[in-house]
């Protein structure tokens, strides 16, 4: 094929009319090429481009979730493809698809991504800066009143994010600006912990021995499971998701509410009420897996992530944009390519060190 044929392939995919036979065109021809080597891109413009094509294809993501896109191409061949598309963005970006940034505010500024940082207290006050990528939390005997246990606090600060495997073997992953209080000897006939912020579970298996997880006036009940749990404070609700096993929630206000969770389930914890519904579970792990994920997210909701990821403090100037948000964009990306993306949505915006003003 030339590369007329290839652009007019490309179109026809971005507008939904390629036949199977066509797309196998596509997937041959693209096979065959080296795209960094051909048309000059590096691995961050890559990955720019390919957070560009979540968004821009948007509603076929949607109309196709709950299948696969293409169920005669092997997965990897889809990926390659999908890698394609973008080039496309790239290569013809002068075209109608983007007339949408003549808006957009340029700006010299940019903020580099979160990365691994935490700060250990322990339980004697001292305070230490953690520098490896995991914590792994040994089990110390406690020479203090046993009826107390001492606790050690792992703290994320904005920008940053964690992982800390307890002495049980429980692995927790915690997002930006959150902590993980635990004891230093699990002693007695539970484990109870304390987080807030937001954090991932993996809860190794001790039937005798209950896991606990306290958060704002809740209480998760699990003896061996994967769940995580959104606690901040500047979000509308407590929101509990499990993946795997089952987990009792319990309010500690005068009702004392409760819920069984299933797998697939969220917990929605507003006052002193708590309801449940069916979770994308995809979504609410995106953070742990390297992404921001928006499923009709609002602006708001977007850039309270981004205000974490990025420690950045977000005004709103005029009217705030009804739009939502669908698709995925890479963490590991500086500020300025992830609201690039954003910007392709019709977000305007302007960096001032360290606030990001978002305009109608």
């Amino acid at each position: 094929m030339d590369k007329q044929q290839i652009k007019e392939l490309l179109i026809r995919y971005e507008k939904g009319e390629c036949t199977e036979h066509e797309k196998a065109q596509l997937e041959t021809w693209y096979i065959k090429q080296e795209i960094p080597s051909v048309f000059h891109l590096s691995e961050p413009e890559l990955n720019t481009e390919l957070s560009k094509i979540w968004l821009a294809l948007e509603e076929e993501y949607k109309i196709h979730r709950t299948r696969p896109l293409w169920p005669k191409i092997a997965v990897a061949a889809s990926i390659l493809l999908l890698i394609t598309i973008g080039l496309y963005f790239y290569l013809y970006k002068n075209s109608a698809l983007n007339t949408s940034r003549d808006k957009i505010v340029k700006t010299v500024d940019d903020v580099q991504p979160g990365v691994n940082k935490a700060i250990l207290i322990h339980a004697s006050g001292k305070q230490e800066q953690l520098d490896k990528e995991i914590l792994i939390a040994s089990e110390q005997p406690n020479n203090t009143d046993r009826n107390s246990a001492s606790y050690n606090t792992v703290v994320t600060p904005k920008g940053g994010q964690y992982q800390v495997i307890l002495a049980d073997g429980t692995h927790v992953w915690l997002n930006a600006a959150s902590s993980l209080k635990y004891p230093i000897s699990f002693s007695g006939n539970e484990r109870r912990v304390e987080i807030s912020g937001e954090a991932y579970f993996e809860v190794a298996h001790n039937a005798s021995k209950p896991f606990k997880v306290m958060s704002d006036n809740q209480v998760i009940e699990v003896l061996g499971t994967h769940f995580n749990i959104n606690t901040y404070t500047d979000e509308p609700a407590i929101k509990t998701t499990l993946l795997e096993g089952a987990v009792k929630i319990s309010l500690l206000s005068k009702n004392k509410s409760e819920l069984i969770l299933k797998p697939g389930e969220q917990a929605i914890h507003i006052g002193n009420h708590i309801s449940k519904n069916l979770a994308n579970t995809e979504e609410t792990v995106a953070w742990k897996n390297g992404f921001f994920q928006f499923d009709n997210a609002s602006l708001e909701n977007v850039m309270r992530q981004i205000s974490r990821w990025y420690d950045l403090e977000v005004e709103y100037k005029g009217q705030i944009s009804k739009r939502v948000f669908n698709g995925k964009v890479y963490r590991n990306m500086t500020l300025s390519k992830v609201l690039s993306v954003l910007s392709f949505s019709k977000v305007n915006y302007k960096i001032e060190g360290k606030k990001l003003i978002v305009m109608p």
